[in-house]
């Protein structure tokens, strides 16, 4: 990605719409009624490296990119200038949410005895550590780097038992669909396999997941890094 041409539309939609009410951009746009929440946007994109195409924002009459799109227009900013940097952030976006989700598995060893099916459920994902959206644009060196250090400290803030699945002997970082490194417990790779076996436990109520289900219903579930396993 071109970071300083990027940088340069950002920095020229900045500096157009400085001095210009955002509710007369919203006007200028298109939009005859200008609400809070259409001012937040205008606001986001101004103030987003990303220009606001990572976002979820959206209304009836823009989709993220006809916004951009339009706040351009509105600022007579040049159409050479925005469409590259336009279609770099696209296929940047494109790829944060395509990519394989590569996450590291808390290996215990655990063997179920008389543990309720349903508690396991609801603690399966404590076993998942995920990581940021942006992970996946770090090269592989880096992934490794910044997987390591998540080891370390996990197993530090845990103190080496990870209830209920017990004491944790080994990080299994999955970055591709059949790579699997594995660290110890001190962050060192100690090997590779191509697939992390486990059995994954699964809490329901009727047909739906039973953490989802207390979640909107305002009760506590235990902490965890991904609402559920990446790639699953």
């Amino acid at each position: 990605m071109n970071d300083d041409a990027d940088t340069c539309l950002h920095r020229t939609l900045r500096r157009r719409a400085h001095g210009v009410t955002r509710a007369e951009l919203a006007r200028r746009m298109g939009y005859r009624r200008v609400d809070e929440r259409l001012l937040a946007r205008i606001e986001h994109v101004l103030g987003d490296t990303w220009l606001g195409l990572d976002s979820s924002a959206f209304d009836f009459r823009y989709s993220r990119d006809e916004f951009l799109v339009a706040m351009c227009d509105a600022l007579a900013i040049d159409p050479a200038l925005r469409e590259p940097v336009h279609q770099r952030i696209r296929a940047r976006v494109h790829h944060r949410n395509t990519a394989f989700r590569p996450c590291l598995f808390v290996d215990t060893g655990f063997k179920r005895r008389h543990e309720p099916i349903f508690a396991l459920g609801l603690m399966e994902p404590r076993r998942w550590l995920g990581f940021e959206r942006d992970f996946v644009e770090h090269d592989l060196a880096m992934q490794f780097e910044i997987a390591r250090e998540r080891v370390i400290a996990h197993y530090r803030h845990s103190g080496g038992h990870l209830p209920p699945w017990g004491v944790i002997q080994r990080y299994l970082f999955q970055y591709a669909s059949d790579a699997v490194p594995i660290f110890d417990t001190d962050g060192r790779a100690i090997g590779e396999t191509d697939a992390i076996r486990a059995d994954r436990a699964s809490a329901r109520i009727g047909a739906r997941d039973a953490r989802a289900l207390l979640k909107s219903s305002g009760v506590a579930v235990p902490n965890d890094d991904t609402d559920q396993p990446p790639n699953s």
